[in-house]
């Protein structure tokens, strides 16, 4: 540390006072550092004597002097680079490359709000605002407001063509490709395409009688049977299921007597149990038969149970609304101990992982072979247990459908349907 708080307390410095603008100069006859100012008369390439106004400073080889500006004239132009030649009021200068000259000084010819600028004539000019209703098209080469008409017709349109062949009574208008247009034609035209061929449609092959209803699993309509009354009986033997007004036929039986129209039943040992009403089996309050059953599920934080699939069976198709990793398991206790495994890892033979598959959204996956499945609580459940997710391990709240062959008990379908037995 100095043990000084200014530079006027330094030995080599001069303690006089400095005044604004001054700088530190070293005077080597004082050997300090004294405040000042420096002069143009103090550089040694310069001179100056009796500055005057408008004086510059010119150099002639070896020094800097001060020398008046010859302009020629008070007048601007008198200078060597400027041409008023055609100078007109309001006009101002620009250079052309060469010389400054004349040109059309911009004025702002604005004077109301809604004012538009425009070019016409070689002038900048105003184009005042339009009246309401009014648009602004191009007349003549000219910007202009002109007047619509809400009585105009259809073939002002640009993409309709009702000039060229004029309509006829009970036409409608129908595109031509031809003529990217609109244009007259007859509409029955468009009635000539077949319902198959919508896309949401398959009815390739409808038989005599059959109705249009919406399979969830294929997402489309398809011809099946209507719902309504027995058209026959069944035969004397076999096995039967009532489903939907229809006898779906299954293993060979006896028939004693034909059960309550819209009930669905299972023909077994000789007589006709209701699906949910109990017997059929050592377990009671069920069946014990295999049936094609599908079960819709809406999953709620990524989670669903499926209760009308039986104690156990074998997996046939699976569907979901959404894109998602869907995992079946064989109890709930499974399904909480899977949570955080990562979609690239194999779960354990011992997890209790009944299946798992990445499905798109709406694509059905047909199971084939099929993969059995079973409840493995105590005691047996009729439940399956599923963990819908994505990729990431994120909860997706889709509509999975299951269509499954069910051998377990099952005593109810929630929100599903019985197929056909076997």
């Amino acid at each position: 540390m100095l043990g000084v708080e200014t530079t006027r307390e330094l030995l080599d410095v001069s303690d006089q006072a400095p005044q604004a603008l001054e700088s530190l100069i070293w005077d080597a006859d004082l050997e300090q550092w004294v405040p000042s100012r420096v002069k143009v008369e103090d550089l040694s390439d310069l001179t100056v004597f009796n500055p005057e106004s408008r004086h510059v400073l010119q150099y002639n080889g070896s020094y800097w002097n001060n020398q008046l500006i010859d302009l020629g004239g008070t007048s601007i132009g008198g200078l060597s680079d400027v041409n008023l030649t055609d100078l007109e009021t309001n006009q101002g200068l620009r250079f052309d490359g060469s010389d400054f000259v004349p040109f059309d000084y911009f004025e702002d010819p604005m004077s109301a709000q809604g004012d538009i600028m425009i070019r016409f004539g070689g002038n900048t000019t105003r184009l005042g605002i339009g009246t309401t209703g009014q648009v602004l098209t191009v007349v003549g080469g000219i910007p202009s407001w002109v007047d619509t008409s809400v009585n105009g017709s259809i073939d002002e349109l640009s993409d309709v063509d009702t000039s060229s062949t004029p309509p006829t009574n009970g036409q409608g208008l129908v595109w031509s490709a031809a003529d990217a247009s609109w244009v007259p034609g007859s509409p029955e035209a468009a009635l000539e395409a077949s319902l198959d061929d919508l896309l949401d449609v398959d009815v390739a092959l409808p038989q005599e009688a059959q109705v249009l209803t919406w399979a969830s699993v294929q997402a489309r309509w398809v011809a099946s049977d209507p719902a309504g009354g027995v058209e026959e009986a069944p035969e004397d033997s076999g096995l039967y299921v009532r489903q939907n007004a229809s006898w779906v036929a299954a293993p060979e039986g006896e028939v004693e007597e034909a059960p309550v129209n819209g009930i669905s039943y299972v023909r077994q040992d000789a007589s006709w149990i209701p699906l949910g009403d109990g017997g059929g089996g050592d377990g009671g309050g069920g069946i014990n038969v295999g049936l094609s059953v599908q079960e819709p599920q809406q999953a709620t934080s990524g989670l669903a149970t499926f209760t009308g699939l039986g104690m156990g069976g074998t997996l046939q198709q699976l569907i979901s609304s959404l894109d998602a990793w869907v995992v079946l398991y064989s109890s709930e206790s499974a399904r909480t101990a899977d949570v955080g495994r990562g979609f690239n890892e194999d779960p354990e033979l011992s997890d209790g992982v009944l299946f798992e598959a990445y499905l798109s959204s709406n694509s059905p996956l047909a199971v084939t072979p099929g993969i059995t499945y079973l409840n493995n609580e105590e005691p047996v459940q009729e439940a399956i247990y599923a963990a819908i997710r994505d990729q990431s391990g994120f909860a997706v709240d889709a509509v999975v459908t299951i269509t499954a062959l069910a051998y377990g008990q099952i005593t109810e379908v929630s929100g599903g349907s019985f197929g056909s037995g076997v």
